[in-house]
Formats: C-alpha cells, sequence, structure tokens
C-alpha cells in the first residue's frame, strides 16, 4: 500500500502510521530510569549497603572500576539509539560505526584542544563566566563539533540516512562515542572516582550529550526531509540552527547542573542529576515533537532526500560540501573558540612575585591565587567552584632558647598531628621524608590525607578527600618555616599548581 510515496505491506503500513504518533518509550523515559538506577546503586556500593557494611564508606574506586563505570552509561542509551528506528532499522555496523567516529574525533580533537591548547583545566573553576566560557565555548564547541562531524561527512552523504528520525539515531550514536571519551577521560584525570559523585558526574553528561544530539539530529534530518528543503540554503540553514542549538544545550545544561548541585563550595550529586534529568528530558520530548511532525509531513506528503539536478540522492550534497562547510560549520568554530580565547587572554591574571615573612621568602603564584600577609605569615588560595580550594600557608616559628631545632620540629610535628587527627576525619600519614627547601636540604615533610566534612547546613554535599604536606625548614639560628599545603586528592592540576608555587620559595633575606 502506498505511503508518502513508498510502498509498505499491510503489517509495516500500521507500523509507519504508529511510527507518527507520540510515544514514551522514544522521550527516553525508560533509560533515565535506569541511570536514576545506575546512580543509585553507585551510592549504596559506595557507602557500604551492598557489601555488608554499617558505616560509611565512600572511598574512591580504582581506575579500573572508575573506567568501567564510565562505560555504563553508554550501554544504557545505546538501547534508546536501537529503540527510536523501529520502523526501518539502521544496520548496527553503521551505527556502531558512527560511535567510535565519534569517540575518535573526541580523542584527537575535542580533549587534546581543550586540555592543551585552551588549558580549561587551569582556569574552568574561577568564576562563574569562566566555568560558562570553559563549558558552552569551549567544551561545547569542540564535542560537537565532532558529533556533527562523525555524521555529516559519513552517513548523511548516503542512502542509509533515508527518514528524518535518522538524523537522531545517527548523531545520539556519535554523542554517546564523544561523551564515553570524555567519561574516560575524567575517571584517568582523577585517578578514579568516588562512587557516589562520579556515577552522578558520568550518568548526567551522557544525559547531556543525548539531549544535544536529539537537537542536532532534529536540523540535520530537516535539513534532508523538510518540504522547505528546496528552497537556497534552506537545508543547509537548518543544520546550521541544529548545531548552535546542540552547542547551547550542551554548555548550558551541564552548566545548571553544576551550578545547581554547587552548595556554599560543597557538591550535592543528587540535585546535579535532577537538574540534568529535567532539562534533558524537556528537550528530548520537545525534539520527540518535531520528529513526529517532521515524519508525519515525509509519510503523508512524500518529501524524499535532496537532489542534485540529476535527481541522484547525495551526490548534489557532495558537491556543496565545500560551500556549506566555509559559511556555516567553520564560522561557528571560529566564533566559539576567539570567543573563549579572548576570555581567557583578559581575565587570567599573569603570575605574581611577592615577598613574605618580612621579606625573608619570595614565592611566584600562578594566575587566579590570592595571598594574604598576616602576622603568623602568609596565607594563598585559589578560588575554586565546585571543588577543594587549594591552599598553601607560609609561617616562620620561633625556637626557644632551651630546645634545639631538631627538637623542636619533633614537638611542633606532634602537636599539628593531633590537632589534624581531632578536627577532622580519616586523617592519616602517608609518608615523612627528607627534603630540600630553600636551600637547605635537611627540611622534613610529612605527606597525609584527611576528610573534611561539608557545613552542617549542606546535609546533601560529599566530603571533600583533601591531600596536604607540612614542611618544616630549619634556618640553623633564624627559626624554622613551616609550609603548609592542601589540595583536592583527585585534581592533578591543583596538585601541579601547588607544586609549582613550592618550587618557586626562594630565601632573599639571607646574606
Amino acid at each position: 500500500m502506498p505511503l508518502g510515496g513508498r510502498f509498505y505491506c499491510a503489517p509495516h503500513r500500521v507500523e509507519a502510521l504508529r511510527s507518527i504518533q507520540f510515544s514514551w518509550g522514544r522521550s527516553g523515559l525508560v533509560e533515565i530510569v535506569a541511570l536514576v538506577g545506575f546512580v543509585t546503586l553507585a551510592s549504596l556500593w559506595g557507602y557500604g549497603a551492598l557489601v555488608g557494611h554499617t558505616a560509611p564508606d565512600a572511598l574512591p574506586t580504582t581506575l579500573l572500576t572508575g573506567i568501567l563505570l564510565a562505560f555504563v552509561p553508554t550501554a544504557i542509551w545505546m538501547r534508546y539509539v536501537y529503540r527510536l528506528d523501529r520502523l526501518e532499522p539502521e544496520p548496527k555496523w553503521v551505527v556502531a560505526g558512527v560511535g567510535a567516529l565519534g569517540a575518535l574525533l573526541a580523542m584527537a580533537v575535542a580533549v587534546p584542544v581543550a586540555r592543551q591548547f585552551f588549558e580549561t583545566q587551569a582556569w574552568q573553576h574561577r568564576s562563574v563566566l569562566s566555568e560558562a566560557v570553559a563549558m558552552v565555548m569551549v567544551d561545547g564547541v569542540l564535542q560537537q563539533l565532532c558529533t556533527f562531524a562523525a555524521v555529516r561527512f559519513t552517513v548523511f552523504l548516503t542512502d542509509e540516512f533515508d527518514d528524518p528520525i535518522d538524523g537522531v539515531v545517527y548523531a545520539t550514536a556519535a554523542a554517546l562515542g564523544v561523551v564515553t571519551v570524555t567519561n574516560v577521560d575524567f575517571v584517568l584525570s582523577h585517578q578514579g572516582v568516588l562512587p557516589l559523585e562520579g556515577a552522578t558526574r558520568l550518568a548526567s553528561h551522557a544525559l547531556v550529550h543525548v539531549a544535544a544530539a536529539a537537537v542536532l539530529g532534529y536540523g540535520m534530518g530537516r535539513s534532508r526531509f523538510a518540504s522547505d528543503h528546496r528552497v537556497l540554503g534552506r537545508g543547509e540553514l537548518w543544520s546550521v540552527l541544529g548545531l548552535v542549538g546542540s552547542i547551547l544545550v550542551n554548555g548550558f545544561a551541564k552548566l545548571g547542573a553544576t551550578f545547581a548541585g554547587i552548595d556554599g563550595g560543597d557538591v550535592s550529586p543528587w540535585v546535579m542529576l535532577s537538574v540534568s534529568l529535567v532539562s534533558a528530558l524537556v528537550v528530548l520530548l520537545l525534539v520527540d515533537r518535531l520528529i513526529l511532525q517532521l515524519t508525519r509531513e515525509a509519510l503523508t506528503v512524500g518529501v524524499v532526500p535532496a537532489e542534485d539536478s540529476d535527481g541522484v540522492p547525495g551526490v548534489g550534497i557532495m558537491r556543496m560540501f565545500p560551500r556549506w562547510l566555509g559559511w556555516s560549520a567553520a564560522p561557528v568554530a571560529v566564533l566559539g573558540m576567539a570567543g573563549a580565547w579572548a576570555h581567557v587572554a583578559t581575565s587570567m591574571s599573569p603570575p605574581k612575585s611577592i615577598q613574605a615573612l618580612d621579606g625573608l621568602v619570595s614565592l611566584t603564584l600562578p594566575g587566579g591565587w590570592t595571598a594574604d600577609m598576616t602576622e603568623e605569615g602568609v596565607f594563598a588560595q585559589r578560588p575554586s567552584l565546585g571543588e577543594h580550594t587549594p591552599e598553601v600557608h607560609l609561617e616562620q616559628m620561633e625556637v626557644p632558647s632551651h630546645m634545639s631545632e631538631d627538637l623542636f620540629v619533633s614537638v611542633a610535628r606532634a602537636k599539628r598531628e593531633r590537632s589534624l587527627a581531632t578536627q577532622h576525619l580519616g586523617y592519616r600519614v602517608l609518608e615523612v621524608e627528607t627534603v630540600t627547601l630553600l636551600g637547605q636540604e635537611d627540611a622534613t615533610r610529612a605527606h597525609y590525607a584527611l576528610v573534611r566534612l561539608p557545613p552542617l547546613d549542606t546535609p546533601r554535599a560529599l566530603p571533600w578527600v583533601v591531600l596536604g604536606t607540612d614542611t618544616y625548614v630549619p634556618l640553623r639560628g633564624r627559626g624554622v618555616i613551616r609550609v603548609i599545603t592542601t589540595q583536592d586528592a583527585y585534581s592533578l592540576e591543583q596538585t601541579e599548581e601547588v607544586e609549582r608555587i613550592v618550587r618557586s620559595l626562594d630565601l632573599v633575606g639571607v646574606p
């Protein structure tokens, strides 16, 4: 029986008519429920409920376990991809290939450009504006361009792209490849994750990428199948609008979830996940409505893909590729990258050298760090959003006349350890070593870890796992200088910054 210029047997005609009716299954509701279950199980496991522990045991995962967790959201949403296109299912190898290409592009472009060229990890958490620029104009642009390229320059040019819904199917597959790489990169950069916090972040980002892919896929589907695609430039315009819309969804959905989950410097994972769930569900429902309208138009009016002058599908699109790339995708990428670079160039303060302890010691602070001079010494920190604030504290300690410097250091260390053990849970000395600092070869450094609890008015927030060092530098007749550092245990960027500051320490007031 004919329908929209195509012939269907009776059962498939019924299925085709059913495909233009609203279905909660296509909205991703089933997968969203599965993601909530995944985060719940991770939370129970992290707190010991699944292994018979009664006390909270929110220790970080191993690196391998964290990587396995990163693949769970992808596996859940792959079911969504195959449920979308039941009328004429796409070849699984083609869908898998598009997803693999998205992953490869993310590894080759999105992750290294963001980390090595823009160095977002060094400035992203310094202010609300910096967070927005990094998430929207850097990560959003790069990740969505990779998703777009994996579809637009491969399957979009073939006869496999033969239904409006195919745009969402292939864009979602590519997006899952991209988000899998970014999630694995997140786990690797933190050398593991806290079960609840990590699972929430992995699930939230997968949700957002699927929602952004739906917007991008709708734009690409409409560019080929809408009734107005024959108007000059109209098809290309829909692809551009889909790309821009997906960038905005990607960036601002993550931004909204991040700030909704930050409470007084602490992170509330369930709030973050809830915001991601609501925003993604709204976008998926809206796109599903638009796709239904476009599919209904294709089935009833008989709209076919754009053709060249010879009536051969796909060839004309191949011929217009250079023109299309020149005035749409390239400007989107250039504008996004230029805006991000302008923000980085104008807002990041340069490193600054300061003198502390009455001119006795000099140190260099990276951009974004602030220093307060007090009677006890100097206290430097880098304000951060959504993560522990790294700190460096210098103080000069006077040695009593009846004590040697070595004995004083031993007593001071013991008092410091008792104080930290009393004030913080999980305090543990990891290592004590002799190091060279400020030109002194007999400095004593104690490495430790502890847990900082969130404020009492933020019961949903997770505690911080903090690494710290206390270094005692005897100056032989001039007292002892104590250098205290703390940083987030899972932030390599903070660790590198703190180590750079400590290495910059120099005695300048000693003849």
